[in-house]
Parts: structure tokens; C-alpha cells; sequence
């Protein structure tokens, strides 16, 4: 019996609640669609950890166990010229990843020092 007193209620709660909140839906919608310039930013940072090096003249970001190259990494907000102060470092770079010709990019917008050393396993 408690079920269903609790089913009836809810489905009257439903059944009023269009009517009551209508004004309220449409002042969200408006909210929602005056802030459109700013969905644009929602996509969140992310970050990659390893070490800086350089090669073939453009930086990269490598594994730091595997040597393996993570990324290439594009500078956005400073100069590429920037990066060159962290290589045989190891960082964490915040920024997006991006794809370019089949590629790993990573737009980086900051950089962080976690080590002044990097060393593949076994060192």
C-alpha cells in the first residue's frame, strides 16, 4: 500500500509541475542560450607528464621509461622558443591534445618543472 501512495503522489507532483516551474524552464533555457560563447570553453585542460626534448627541431614530449614519444608540442600563449629551457626535463604540459596528419600534437598552455632529470628505466 505505501508503494503506491508513493506512486500516486510522485505522478501528481509530475503531472503539476510543468505548470508550476514553466517560467522558471524558460528562464533557464534563456540563461543557457545567452551563455553559448561560453559552452564553447567547456572543453577542459589536460595534461601529459614526461620529458622535454627536441628533435629534428621541433619539441616533443617522450615517455620517460620507454623513451617513447608521447606528443608533439605546439605552444600556445608563449613562444615555442620557451620550451627550450625544460629539455632533459621532466614536466607535466596542460593544454589539448590535437590530432595534425596523423600525429599526436598537444596544445600546451603552461608548463610545469616536476624534475630536473630525466632517465629511461634502468638508469
Amino acid at each position: 500500500m505505501g508503494r503506491i501512495a508513493v506512486a500516486v503522489l510522485s505522478a501528481a507532483l509530475v503531472i503539476a509541475a510543468p505548470g508550476a516551474q514553466q517560467n522558471g524552464a524558460s528562464q533557464n533555457t534563456k540563461k543557457q542560450n545567452s551563455g553559448k560563447p561560453k559552452a564553447e570553453k567547456k572543453t577542459a585542460d589536460s595534461s601529459l607528464t614526461g620529458c622535454m626534448d627536441e628533435q629534428d627541431g621541433k619539441y616533443v614530449l617522450l615517455e620517460e621509461k620507454t623513451v617513447r614519444k608521447l606528443a608533439d608540442l605546439k605552444a600556445e600563449g608563449f613562444s615555442q622558443e620557451d620550451f627550450a629551457k625544460y629539455v632533459g626535463q621532466k614536466v607535466t604540459v596542460r593544454g589539448q591534445s590535437a590530432g595534425d596528419e596523423g600525429r599526436s600534437v598537444f596544445n600546451v598552455r603552461g608548463v610545469d618543472l616536476v624534475s630536473t632529470q630525466c632517465a629511461p628505466a634502468g638508469q
